[in-house]
């Protein structure tokens, strides 16, 4: 395993750690990417008040580049999304159909230290979506507006909330 390769698993490994995020934004620093300003960005917003008056500049940028390159960050993911949410330089919530998830939940779970997941279509999938180990990398799943049929996901023991 190389170096980047080493960076990207410590970052998806670790969704919740600053840390791996911003070496991987020094890495894209030293070769110019604008994704490494992204990074940076989102994570100092993270920190910073919502009083402050940086905060405006701040998001401005964010959107900015959000705008020029959110394509191109999404990759494989854009067409296996109905919309993504980048949460300190990475798609961290995402929406998809549950058939395209358990189908490419391995893609996408490799993708981005993605967290929330939610889908739809799922009412008639749950044991497949059961036994997705990709799920188990979740933080937050959202079946809401499935209409989930009584007893069905109660044996399936997903949780919405870990």
């Amino acid at each position: 395993m190389n170096d980047i390769d080493a960076q990207w698993s410590a970052l998806c490994g670790n969704p919740h750690d600053d840390e791996p995020r911003l070496r991987y934004a020094a890495w894209l620093d030293e070769r110019d990417h604008p994704r490494g300003e992204f990074i940076r960005l989102q994570c100092q917003l993270e920190k910073l008040a919502l009083a402050n008056p940086l905060r405006l500049e701040l998001e401005t940028r964010e959107h900015e580049l959000l705008a020029d390159h959110e394509r191109e960050w999404l990759g494989d993911l854009e067409p296996l999304v109905d919309w993504a949410v980048f949460h300190r330089g990475f798609p961290s919530e995402i929406s998809t159909s549950c058939d395209i998830f358990i189908e490419h939940a391995d893609t996408i779970m490799t993708r981005g230290p993605v967290q929330m997941v939610h889908l739809g279509n799922a009412r008639d999938r749950m044991e497949q979506l059961a036994s997705c180990a990709a799920l188990r990398k979740v933080s937050f799943l959202d079946l809401s507006n499935n209409y989930l049929r009584p007893g069905r996901a109660a044996f399936c023991n997903v949780s919405a909330h870990r």
